[in-house]
């Protein structure tokens, strides 16, 4: 079972699929106003006569906010994102900027550096302190990003993850949860197994006897668990 699938197969794939989710919390505020104006535009439609007029300033308003909020979401919003992440490599530009000139940051550091053209030191030092904690929010990130993909796949589909205080009831979602992950896993290699040893004629009719859910009582104590 791939981390792919496990986010596809769930109770809501909107809210498990990374995209998905990021794209629609981004339009959440602009799929509302879009709702609004179907939700009075179908009052009006339902309800004619004196009610109708206030159903149709209901919704011109909120066609109003919808060109409004439009107009913040596509394309303030995403400006102002490449401004943020123009901001952040900006100082990284720089350097190589300046190299490609034929001028080296550093070169002040560098022995024999007279024929060099040479920066302040208070530029240096700041470009240099920048950059020094850009790496350390990149080793960060590359640390703990991992954790938090996989944490990711706990329960996808939730926004939380439900406080089970009943021991036997937790002990009970649990076996069945190891039972479902060892199914996936065993029931494919034992229908290979079968067909293999049977052939495709018979091997069929032998597994549609067998359960297709079935229980592996003992299988924890064969199978060594691996901590992510």
């Amino acid at each position: 079972m791939s981390l792919s699938k496990l986010r596809q197969h769930t109770a809501n794939s909107q809210k498990s699929q990374l995209t998905s989710l990021c794209f629609h919390t981004y339009c959440s505020l602009y799929q509302e106003q879009k709702d609004q104006i179907a939700y009075y535009h179908q009052q009006s439609v339902s309800h004619p006569g004196p009610n109708s007029a206030y159903y149709l300033r209901k919704e011109m308003g909120h066609r109003i906010g919808l060109v409004l909020v439009g107009i913040v979401t596509w394309f303030f919003g995403p400006l102002y994102l490449l401004s943020r992440i123009a901001t952040l490599l900006f100082p990284v530009f720089i350097p190589i900027y300046l190299y490609a000139n034929n001028v080296f940051v550093w070169s002040v550091f560098m022995p024999n550096n007279e024929d060099l053209v040479k920066i302040d030191w208070l530029q240096v030092v700041m470009i240099t302190i920048y950059l020094a904690l850009m790496l350390v929010l990149l080793l960060l990130y590359l640390l703990t990003g991992h954790q938090q993909f996989l944490s990711f796949h706990i329960m996808p589909s939730r926004e939380n993850v439900p406080d089970i205080k009943d021991v036997e009831l937790a002990t009970k979602w649990i076996n069945e949860i190891r039972n479902h992950y060892y199914g996936v896993s065993a029931v494919p290699i034992r229908k290979a197994i079968v067909i293999d040893a049977f052939g495709v004629d018979i091997g069929p009719i032998i597994i549609s006897y067998l359960p297709a859910d079935d229980h592996f009582e003992g299988m924890q104590e064969i199978v060594m668990a691996k901590t992510l």
